[in-house]
């Protein structure tokens, strides 16, 4: 299994000079933080309501950033469930420097539960992604300009990892249409079921389904962003099928 960091640039632009800051991706949820009065409330991207609480807050403000909930495996892992970091402050005015009022409104919430994430001159980036990315600490990097009075201009790099998995059949959908490969490793012997991989093309859904006895027992190789203890890759996606590599060296070692 390989398990290599490779860079992922998922911006639209074609070098990172447009931007001067860098700053961690945290593996969180994308969430809005609101203090009014008193109240605050987290709410998702599409306006869930994830936390709510009274708290003493001299200031009303609104933050953006990432909110650690408790299915996250990262967060477990480094006991962060609950937290919230902050990227940017949603302001109705342009500011001279957005992220250093960020971090005044934090330090004015005074949670003990609630951050500044952190920026770095975007000089810094190579040295962040090999010391915190690559080893599997941060997820990624956030990348943007101190003086985009609203964020237009915003790019990410996130680690990727692949994996070999055996085919174990397949997933249907209620008329009868493939839904994802049922992928597998040994573990202490013995093939066992890990995750499920989507299909996405039409083509390959049409194919497995006429001869889904072909595939079955075959080793296919996924991309993701990690492997989890249970064997399992994250996010995983882009099947293509190995016809060079026997089952039984897909080995998830627990």
């Amino acid at each position: 299994m390989k398990r290599e960091a490779q860079y992922i640039d998922l911006t639209e632009w074609d070098s990172l000079d447009e931007f001067d800051l860098v700053q961690q991706k945290h593996d969180g949820q994308w969430a809005v933080m609101s203090i009014v009065g008193g109240a605050m409330t987290i709410t998702s991207r599409t306006e869930r309501v994830l936390y709510s609480k009274d708290v003493s807050c001299p200031i009303d403000v609104v933050l953006v950033g990432e909110y650690m909930p408790p299915q996250s495996v990262r967060a477990q892992k480094n006991n962060t469930v609950g937290n919230f970091y902050a990227f940017d402050i949603v302001v109705n005015k342009l500011l001279k420097d957005r992220i250093f009022e960020m971090c005044v409104a934090v330090a004015e919430i005074n949670l003990p539960w609630v951050y500044n994430t952190k920026s770095y001159p975007v000089e810094e980036w190579e040295r962040l992604w090999d010391t915190h990315v690559a080893d599997n600490e941060w997820e990624g990097l956030v990348f943007k300009c101190n003086n985009d009075f609203l964020a237009n201009t915003v790019g990410r790099m996130k680690r990727q990892i692949t994996a070999d998995l055996v085919c174990m059949g397949f997933n249907f959908n209620k008329k009868g249409g493939v839904r994802s490969i049922r992928g597998g490793m040994f573990v202490s012997g013995e093939l066992t079921e890990v995750c499920c991989v989507p299909v996405r093309s039409s083509s390959e859904k049409k194919i497995y389904k006429e001869s889904p006895g072909e595939f079955v027992g075959q080793v296919f190789e996924v991309t993701g962003s990690e492997v989890l203890p249970s064997g399992a890759v994250r996010d995983a996606r882009h099947p293509s099928w190995r016809d060079d590599k026997p089952a039984e060296e897909c080995i998830h070692h627990v």
